[in-house]
């Protein structure tokens, strides 16, 4: 099998193999060997002010209740697992607090909201109790690194709660939907986050529907 020196945007290790060039897309997707991501090159990523018109446009503008059904599969295990008093964090929150504001009707009224382009909040210093990542880790450009951010801000014993889309053997990568969204630029399978799981020392606790669970130890 031939691997090309290419740097994972999550692991860093720089051997991955391109596993599809696709031609309506024109992009080209490769998958790490050591933590299995499968990635775009970074050099292919939409410019900033193209990614950030795009993000306006998402469906999480308003309170809908689809939406809000949607977002309530991450807040069901932070209402099982945590106190009301417990300090949260929605990581990648997007252009409207939804998650947010479902968890302030559930009296979780301390949590923070970041987002790059629409919340840059200065979190130095900062702890959480829990950390939630609504359909966010598939967009970030360096996924590494925020990663590593995310883990240094959750306090030990707690939850971090993620969506994406998430890969496995029978998904024709080919046909998925979800990698024609041009700000999809990582796509994550149950390998990739047991890698994640044990280098950020965190238990998985579940993985289900697009929903991933850990614990930080």
């Amino acid at each position: 099998m031939l691997y090309e020196k290419i740097n994972c945007p999550l692991c860093f290790k720089a051997q991955s193999r391109k596993i599809l060039y696709h031609e309506k897309l024109n992009r080209d997707f490769y998958q790490c060997e050591c933590c299995a991501l499968v990635f775009v090159p970074r050099d292919q990523l939409l410019k900033k002010d193209e990614e950030k018109t795009r993000y306006r446009f998402h469906e999480n503008q308003i309170r809908s209740k689809g939406y809000e059904k949607f977002l309530r599969r991450l807040i069901e295990p932070i209402v099982s697992l945590h106190q009301n008093e417990d300090m949260g964090l929605d990581y990648g929150e997007g252009h409207y607090p939804m998650l947010r504001e479902i968890l302030k009707d559930e009296g979780f009224c301390d949590v923070d909201g970041y987002d790059l382009y629409f919340n840059p909040v200065n979190l130095e210093n900062k702890k959480y109790n829990f950390i939630t990542c609504s359909e966010a880790i598939e967009h970030f450009n360096n996924p590494g690194s925020e990663v590593e951010r995310i883990s240094k801000l959750l306090l030990k014993g707690g939850t971090f709660v993620v969506s994406t889309g998430l890969l496995s053997d029978d998904i024709d990568f080919k046909s998925w939907h979800y990698i024609t969204d041009p700000t999809h630029v990582n796509f994550f399978s149950l390998k990739t986050f047991e890698w994640l799981a044990s280098s950020y020392k965190f238990e998985l606790i579940e993985t289900k529907n697009d929903l991933v669970i850990l614990k930080k130890e």
